[in-house]
Parts: structure tokens; C-alpha cells; sequence
């Protein structure tokens, strides 16, 4: 090590253009490194619908979803299935162990679909899985109107589509809320009974007159050859009334489609309709190219907006429902200010502690080890968002640690009148070994949290790869720039300030050691308090995102038609629009909005289901310092004004996200005895303080009509079940014929009869498919009417009703659940089996993964200290330090009034290799003055003299770079930095008092 100290002393200038070239290479790497909110996560989750028109939930469910179900569990890694069956649509949600081999599983999905597909009914139309759950959109821009027609906002919407196309950082672009138009052709089946003529033989009639079929061509004997071709038989709508259906060559007479039914250009009923505020808005949605700067991408795109909307009309409008680069710039612009703000608090501290001189060239390491790991993050593909700069703050304090031992070390010599050569070679020296252990047991403790096997992981994963590059850095620079640095500035000190902290530090170890049962009873009866205080925190497994945008679903309870859920979404518009803190309304009506957040469920399209997108401003109301606690006032307006329906005010989740806090599970038993159990339960939430938005999935059955053909009279007309069920479905459900160009756009031609009452359908003449002849239904079949459920939903394949509760703010959800399962142990619901999820589960799954983590970090740092110090009785005496982290990190956790939650779980196991590096230092320092000759009393003292300053220094430091976390009120990084500092606290004070006495206790049992 000499050799190399002594090289590197003499290429100053080398090591000086290394700097610069580090600093250049840091800066730009932050410039042009792509940025995001947050880490993009993958969930191991597919979606899986079959549409089977015109099926009962009954039907859709014994011949789609079971099937279905049945396929999906033999797939790799199968963790669990939900199922919903609905009137003509399966839909079945698969999840995944996390670490599976997602291409291998999803490609064997998409097998098994493709060849269950041939067992389905053959009117069940193609299996479709959607695996990309994650993908979610860069911007939506809404354009709006008054008064523009539909189509001209959808030509709007296609030229802003066209201008955007250009830019390379988008993978792909899409339009949403179109009203498009069909050409509808409405039997009049009164006049159609009195004919020889079906509903099939007119679709089979309009069918082969839009027939395009190729000809071919002629070759003369010279000359190119010529195509023959056959225009289609409709140009516009009045060729298709004069559509001859029906002659008679007696008279001659005929009967054209326009005499038989209304054909007109009409709106295709129910498509989704989208708003902002009263508008009507069409939607252009983008999604940016994965490896792309969103930021470059999005300076871009605003560019394109702005040109775009110079050429737009005064009536119309183009609106940001959301704008990801915006929301990105502005998080990592105020973590970035975060950072630098740490920075200045430490770099403070050090010139405080140390002097000028020394604090110029300790100071100088945290921008260089920073700049350094900023030029790491584009070679191991790490993005910059707020989950790596935060890594950055929390590795800030200790970048300054190595800087700080390997200065005071140098330092010590110069004060002993070293020349500053060899003080400079010799200090380095002398502390490099224990800088490397304790930079390598800091890295050990966060190596294991590299291996987290779930989305959580995947969502911190950058926190330890960061932290563990910044202290390489960090190292190097200690070891390699600070002396560099310290030969040329550094001076002796004046020997008061060092006789000051020994005075002070001689009382205190003195006393320590004079009493030492004394002060293991203290330490004994600190620990009792902690335990007791841990009992009091609130656990929580991840806050809600620190965003302003939150959303309403809306459901209707019954499926009464669009119309019915346009006007449930008025009704909660006109009582969201009282709320001042609210700046933007937007909805969609019969469908949700394209994915604005990566943990956003993926809606489907129903007619009574909408979807309000909103954005706050606490601020503009000044009434609420949380947006949780104005999302519960607006939860219990909703649920005390809204009528008809249920809707639901929900803030967007972080990591895994959950849905509601408190979910139970009941499945088993009759439909009545889970009926009749989810209500007790309900009963039992909403009598336990702090539960808000109890409610269940179940939903009431509705009445339709039952048709039970009488199967031996239909047989002697010559009438099958199928004929019955394709007149009624072409009847009642319509199809789409072909299209023909309208207007220049590609126009649906659409079949129906105009059945809208049982009357009608019960007169409505089925005809055979043999003989051509008609018979009335009611002749045929017998009409009637039976309750059907409109959903029945499955979880692993069992019928389940499940009961959600969410927690007002203030309240916490493990706690009620607890309070939930005491009752519900207390009177258990008959023949029914009871499973929760929710909160709890996810912090008992995933708290025990951080602790098994815990565990390997404990060993990684044992194995690193008994390498170094040869021994078991030192490293044993290291690791007592990692339980005073813990008592600090619970006492603190308690004073700020803040939960255990997963990122303050790991903050506690990030201690584990920051504390020992204190005791690692401070033992090495006892040994060596009891190797001049100290008995074991005497070198503690000497030795945490010596230490004092930079255990002190490095501890003040690490919390003060916390400090910008502790106070950005940050739900998310504001329990993990108050775990770090009070663990650190009390950590570094009880080290310097606590370890010395066990040090010289261990020490008098070894000599006797």
C-alpha cells in the first residue's frame, strides 16, 4: 500500500485530470441519462377475455371461464386466478410467482389459448391475452369543443396524431373517444313476419350485393394486360334502400329494402364518451420509447402541441390530462434540490468539525463520489427518477466518511510533528484496511437487498445498487484524491482543540467505566422502553403515490344503459366541482381512461361503468394538509349523495398495489350463506372506528327472459334450436353486414329488427331452415321470467364474494383488520371459509423477505469482520452495535409519529453495516494503543479520545444529508431517513460509551 500511496503522491497532476474528466463525465451523464417518476415494474400478470355474444353469465362461465381456468393453473409459476363472468364476456385476470420466466409463461399461455380455443362455443369469438399490464401512456391531450361536431374533432385529433408521428422518442401514438357512425338498418318485424323471408336471408341478401370478389384479366395478343373489376353494390345509403330483397314473376312486383326497414346514418350505440368538465373531448395518447430521455421527448412534443394549436379555431381547445415529462422534471428537479441541499448541510458540518483546510479537501469528496456513481448509472442501465436520487442522499453522509477517517488520520500524524510526506502516506496507511472493511460490511448489508424477488424489490432495487456504487466511489476517492489533496493543504493544529475533546471524552468513558452495571442496567432498561414503543407504531406497507392526480370509478347498479351512467357521472361531477382544491375534471363514460399510471388497474369498456380523472391543489382550498383526508370527505359526499350507484374516489398506489387496505375473502358454501356472510362482515367493519368505503363485489340478480323451446313441437315444423337462436340473436343483437364509404370514412352497415318488447319477440316468426316456413315463437317456445346474477365471480376457481374496506386518514389499516379478525373469530359465519388480504398480508409476505435480508446481512458483515480481525470475540462485540441502530431507529420512528412501514424496515437493515463501521474503527484503535502499551481501560480511553472527532463527525454528517428527506414530508423516504438517523444517533453514542465497557469486560474474562 505504501508503494502505491507513494505513486499516486507523485502523479498529483494524473490524479487532478482524473477529477476533472470524472466531473465532466458525471455532468453530462445527469443531463442526458433518460428520467422518470418512478422505476418501471413489471407485474407477472395477464388478462385474459372471451367474448361469446349473447351468453348468460351462467353460460359464460360453465363453457368460457372454467375452461379457461383450468388451462391457466397448469402455467408456470401459477400463484392465483380472478374470474368474472358477465353477459357475453369472460374475463379472467392470471398472476404469477415473481421470478418466473415471464417470455417461457406467457408464450405457453398463448398456446394453451390458441388450442382451448377449438373446445370453446363456436360463437365464442378468438381468446385475447393482454400481458402488457404495465404499458402506461407518456401524455393524453384532450381536444375540446362546444360545439365541433364529432367527426371534425376526430379529424382534429387524426392531424395532431400526424404531426406527433415524427418523434423519435415515441413508441407509439392512439385516438380514444371517437363517435363513430354506422349505417343502421332496422327491420320492421311486424312486416317481416308476413314474409317468406328471414333475418338470415337479408343479411345473406346485403352480403353478396357488397360481395367483392377478384375477376382476374385479359391479355390481348399485344399490349399490357387489363383488370377486370366489379364495383361494389352500394355507393350510398340510398343504393341500399333500393336494394331489391323480394320479386314476384307473376306480377312482376318487388319489394326493396327501404319498404321493409328504416335505414338511415345514426351514432353506434353505447361507445365509451369522454368529457373535460362539460366538453365533449377526443383524446391523443402517447406513449414514449423505452431508453429515451421523456424530458427530450417531451420538449418535443410541446413543440409539436404549440405549432398544432396555432392553426386550431377559437372554439377549440387542447388540454393536458396528463403530461408525464412535466411530473417527471418536476420530482427530480425537487429530489435534485434534495441532494443539493444535503450536500450544503454536510459539507457545513465538515467545515464546523475540521477547519478550512481540511474541509476543503474532505468536502470535495461527496460531489466527486456523486459525479462519479452518476457516470456508473449509464453503464449498469439505472434510470433517474426519485428512487435513485434518494439512494444519493442517503449514501450522502457516509461518502464523506471514508474522506473524514483517512483526513484525521493523516491529521493525527501532522499534530504529532510528522513531516507532511510521511504523515500523509503513513495516516493513509494506517486506516486503509479498516476503510475497506467498513465500506465492504456497508456494502454487505445492502448486498442482500439486491435480491428482494418481488415488485417491492424491483421498486428499491436501485437504492442498494446506488448506495453500493457510491461508497466504491466514495472509497476511491478516499483513498486516492484525499491524500493527494491533504499533501498539499494540510497543516498541523493548535493542540487546545484536541485537549478540549479529551477532556470531555475522558469524563464520559470514566464514568462508563467506573460503573459499568450501572450503565447496563440503563442500556437494559432502554431497551424495555423500545420494545414497549415499538408495540405502538402503525404498520404500513406502502403510502399512497405523492401525486396530485386521483380518479372516481363510478358503477352503476344496475346495467340500465349508458344514458343511466352518463347521468350518475353528472351527479358526481356537480358534487366534485364543490370542492375548491379541485382543478381539473375529466371523465369517460362507459370506459376508463387509457393507463395515466403504471400501478393503474386496466378498466373494461361497460355501459354502466365510467371513470373521473382528477388533479388537486390543496393549496387553492387551504383546508386540508393531506390529499388523503380530502379524498375521505369526498368519499363519504359520494356515498351519502350519489344515488343508483356506487362511486369510488381512489389515490394512485405505489410498488404493489393492493386496491383496498382490508380485504376478506369469502368463498365456499351456498350463494345465500356468502350473501348472508358478507353482510354480517360489513356490519362488523363499519362498527370498528376509522373504516370508511365498506363494500362489497356482490351484486343483486336481475330478471330476464327465460326462452325454453318446446323441442318435439319445433322438430315436426322443422325447426331447430339453432334456428330459433340465430333469427332471435340477428333479431335482438344485430350484426355488422359489411361496410361502404361514407363521406370518405369507412362506414358499418348494421342489421336489427326493431324487437323492444316481449310482445313482439314472443309473435316474431322463426323460420326453418328445411321447409322456409314461419312459425310464431310463442308457438315454439315458452317465455319466462328467472332471476340470473349479473357477475359471477371466481378467485382460484371458487365462487367468492369479497368485502373491501379502506382507512380513513389518521387510521391504520392492520390495526382494524386485527380488530375485524377478533370479530369475526368471535362469531365465525356458517359454512363458509374466511381469507384476507389486503395491508396485512402484503406487509407479513413482504416484511418477512426484508428480514431474511437482514439476516444475510448480519452474516455477510460477521463473515467480513472475522476475516479482518481474526477472531470471534471482536466481531461478536462489532455486532451488538446493529441492535442499538435498531432501538434508535424504533424510538425515532415513535417521536416523529411515523409507521413501520417497508421502506423504514429497510432503513433499519441498511444500519446494519453503516453502525459497525464506528465499533470497527474504534476497536482498531484500542488494539493499537494497547499494542504501545496501554492496559485495556487506558487504550479505551486513548482510543475514543482519538475517535471522538470523526465518529461524531461522520455520524452528524449522514444525518444531516437526511435531513432534506426528513422534512420534504415525503410518506414515502420520510420514515426510511428518520430510521437512518435516529439509528445512527443513538447508535454512534451508545458505540462510544456501551462498546469500550463490554470491550474491557470481554477483556477481563479473557486474561483470567
Amino acid at each position: 500500500m505504501t508503494r502505491f500511496l507513494e505513486g499516486v503522491l507523485r502523479r498529483r497532476l494524473l490524479v487532478f485530470l482524473l477529477v476533472l474528466m470524472i466531473t465532466i463525465a458525471g455532468i453530462i451523464s445527469y443531463y442526458t441519462a433518460p428520467k422518470q417518476e418512478y422505476p418501471e415494474i413489471a407485474p407477472p400478470m395477464a388478462l385474459i377475455t372471451a367474448q361469446y355474444p349473447g351468453a348468460l353469465p351462467e353460460d359464460v362461465e360453465r363453457l368460457v371461464t372454467r375452461k379457461i381456468e383450468e388451462e391457466v393453473e397448469s402455467i408456470n409459476g401459477f400463484i392465483r386466478s380472478d374470474s368474472r363472468s358477465v353477459a357475453g364476456m369472460a374475463i379472467v385476470v392470471l398472476e404469477l410467482e415473481y421470478g418466473t420466466d415471464i417470455d417461457e409463461a406467457w408464450r405457453d399461455l398463448r398456446n394453451q389459448m390458441g388450442d382451448l380455443q377449438q373446445d370453446l362455443p363456436e360463437e365464442a369469438e378468438t381468446i385475447q391475452v393482454n400481458t402488457k399490464l404495465d404499458e402506461t401512456a407518456g401524455f393524453i391531450l384532450a381536444i375540446t369543443s362546444p360545439i365541433l361536431p364529432p367527426e371534425q374533432m376526430m379529424d382534429l385529433a387524426e392531424e395532431l396524431k400526424f404531426s406527433l408521428s415524427g418523434i423519435s422518442g415515441l413508441a407509439r401514438l392512439e385516438t380514444s373517444g371517437e363517435q363513430e357512425y354506422q349505417i343502421g338498418i332496422q327491420v320492421d318485424s311486424a312486416e317481416l313476419n308476413q314474409l317468406p323471408l328471414s333475418m338470415d336471408n337479408l343479411l345473406s341478401i346485403v352480403e353478396a350485393q357488397s360481395a367483392t370478389i377478384p375477376l382476374g384479366e385479359v391479355a390481348p395478343s399485344s399490349g399490357d394486360a387489363v383488370g377486370i373489376n366489379l364495383p361494389a353494390g352500394f355507393e350510398d345509403i340510398e343504393s341500399l334502400k333500393d336494394l331489391v330483397i323480394l320479386s314476384s314473376p307473376e306480377t312482376s312486383g318487388t319489394l326493396r329494402l327501404g319498404g321493409l326497414a328504416s335505414i338511415g346514418r345514426e351514432l353506434i350505440p353505447d361507445q365509451p364518451v369522454i368529457r373535460h368538465y362539460d366538453d365533449p373531448a377526443v383524446l391523443v395518447s402517447g406513449y414514449f420509447a423505452e431508453g429515451h430521455n421523456a424530458l427530450f421527448t417531451g420538449r418535443e412534443v410541446k413543440e409539436a402541441v404549440a405549432v398544432f394549436e396555432e392553426t386550431l379555431p377559437e372554439e377549440v381547445a387542447v388540454e393536458k390530462l396528463l403530461f408525464q415529462p412535466d411530473d417527471i422534471s418536476r420530482k427530480v428537479n425537487e429530489f435534485t434540490v434534495n441532494l443539493l441541499q444535503g450536500m450544503l448541510f454536510v459539507i457545513i458540518v465538515v467545515f464546523l468539525g475540521l477547519g478550512f483546510r481540511n474541509s476543503l479537501v474532505v468536502s470535495s469528496a461527496i460531489p466527486l463520489s456523486i459525479l462519479m456513481t452518476m457516470g456508473l448509472l449509464r453503464f449498469v442501465g439505472i434510470q433517474i427518477h426519485q428512487i435513485s436520487i434518494t439512494a444519493l442522499i442517503i449514501a450522502l453522509g457516509m461518502l464523506v466518511d471514508n474522506a473524514i477517517v483517512v483526513s484525521d488520520a493523516i491529521q493525527v500524524r501532522l499534530d504529532r510533528e510528522e513531516d507532511i510526506h510521511t504523515a500523509t502516506v503513513q495516516g493513509t496507511r494506517d486506516v486503509t484496511a479498516p476503510v475497506f472493511s467498513s465500506t465492504l460490511t456497508t456494502v454487505g448489508a445492502f448486498l442482500p437487498l439486491l435480491f428482494l424477488d418481488s415488485l417491492a424489490g424491483d421498486f428499491i432495487r436501485s437504492v442498494p445498487q446506488i448506495v453500493m456504487m457510491a461508497l466504491a466511489s466514495s472509497y476511491l476517492i478516499s483513498v486516492v484524491f484525499v491524500p493527494t489533496a491533504a499533501r498539499l493543504f494540510f497543516q498541523p493544529r493548535k493542540k487546545r482543540q484536541s485537549d478540549f475533546w479529551h477532556k470531555k471524552m475522558y469524563s464520559i468513558v470514566d464514568s462508563g467505566l467506573r460503573r459499568p452495571r450501572f450503565s447496563l442496567v440503563l442500556l437494559l432498561l432502554m431497551v424495555v422502553v423500545t420494545v414497549a414503543l415499538g408495540t405502538q407504531l402503525g404498520l404500513q406497507f406502502f403510502p399512497k403515490a405523492d401525486t396530485d392526480m386521483v380518479y372516481v370509478d363510478i358503477h352503476a347498479e344496475r346495467d340500465l344503459g349508458m344514458s343511466h351512467t352518463e347521468k350518475l357521472t353528472e351527479a358526481t361531477v356537480s358534487i366534485l366541482q364543490n370542492e375548491p382544491e379541485i382543478t381539473s375534471i375529466s371523465t369517460s363514460v362507459g370506459d376508463g381512461f387509457p393507463k395515466f399510471y403504471n400501478t393503474l388497474p386496466l378498466p373494461l369498456q361497460a355501459r354502466d361503468y365510467s371513470q373521473v380523472m382528477l388533479r388537486v391543489d390543496l393549496e387553492s382550498g387551504g383546508r386540508y394538509r393531506r390529499i388523503s383526508q380530502l379524498t375521505d370527505d369526498i368519499q363519504r359526499r359520494l356515498d351519502r349523495e350519489l344515488v343508483g350507484g356506487r362511486g369510488e374516489i381512489k389515490q394512485l398506489e405505489l410498488a404493489d398495489p393492493i386496491g383496498a387496505p382490508v380485504i376478506v375473502r369469502i368463498s365456499g358454501g351456498e350463494q345465500q350463506d356468502r350473501q348472508k356472510a358478507s353482510y354480517r362482515i360489513q356490519e362488523m367493519l363499519n362498527s370498528i372506528p376509522g373504516t370508511i368505503n365498506v363494500r362489497d363485489d356482490h351484486e343483486e340478480p336481475v330478471y330476464e327472459y327465460q326462452i325454453e323451446p318446446e323441442d318435439e313441437t319445433a322438430r315436426r315444423l322443422g325447426i331447430s334450436r339453432y334456428d330459433i337462436a340465430r333469427e332471435l340473436n340477428l333479431a335482438l343483437m344485430g350484426q355488422t353486414v359489411t361496410n361502404i364509404t361514407l363521406e370518405n370514412r369507412e362506414t358499418d352497415i348494421f342489421l336489427e329488427s326493431d324487437l323492444d318488447s316481449i310482445t313482439k319477440i314472443e309473435n316474431f316468426g322463426i323460420s326453418s331452415s328445411g321447409t322456409g316456413e314461419k312459425t310464431a315463437l310463442h308457438q315454439i317456445a315458452r317465455v319466462s321470467v328467472n332471476p340470473q346474477p349479473p357477475t359471477i365471480r371466481k378467485y382460484n376457481s371458487r365462487e367468492t364474494i369479497s368485502v373491501y374496506s379502506d382507512a380513513a386518514s389518521g387510521y391504520n389499516a392492520v390495526n382494524i383488520q386485527n380488530q375485524l379478525e377478533d370479530k369475526i373469530e368471535a362469531e365465525p359465519p356458517a359454512n363458509v371459509s374466511i381469507n384476507y388480504a389486503g395491508e396485512k398480508q402484503e406487509i407479513i409476505k413482504y416484511f418477512g423477505e426484508v428480514g431474511i435480508s437482514g439476516a444475510f446481512a448480519v452474516m455477510i458483515v460477521f463473515l467480513i469482520l472475522v476475516i479482518q480481525f481474526g477472531n470471534l470475540r471482536l466481531p461478536l462485540l462489532i455486532l451488538l452495535t446493529i441492535p442499538f441502530s435498531a432501538l434508535g431507529s424504533v424510538v425515532g420512528l415513535w417521536v416523529f409519529r411515523q409507521p413501520l412501514s417497508f421502506t423504514a424496515l429497510l432503513g433499519m437493515v441498511s444500519l446494519f453495516g453503516i453502525v459497525v463501521n464506528n465499533a470497527i474503527i474504534l476497536l482498531d484503535y484500542i488494539q493499537s494503543e494497547e499494542r504501545k502499551g496501554y492496559d485495556a481501560q487506558a487504550a479505551c480511553r486513548e482510543a475514543v479520545a482519538l475517535r471522538i472527532r470523526p465518529i461524531l463527525l461522520t455520524t452528524v454528517t449522514t444525518v444531516m444529508g437526511l435531513m432534506p428527506l426528513i422534512f420534504s414530508r415525503s410518506d414515502l423516504f420520510t420514515p426510511m431517513a428518520i430510521s437512518l438517523m435516529a439509528g445512527l444517533l443513538v447508535s454512534a453514542f451508545l458505540t462510544l460509551v456501551i462498546l469500550p465497557i463490554l470491550y474491557q469486560l470481554t477483556e477481563r474474562k479473557k486474561s483470567s
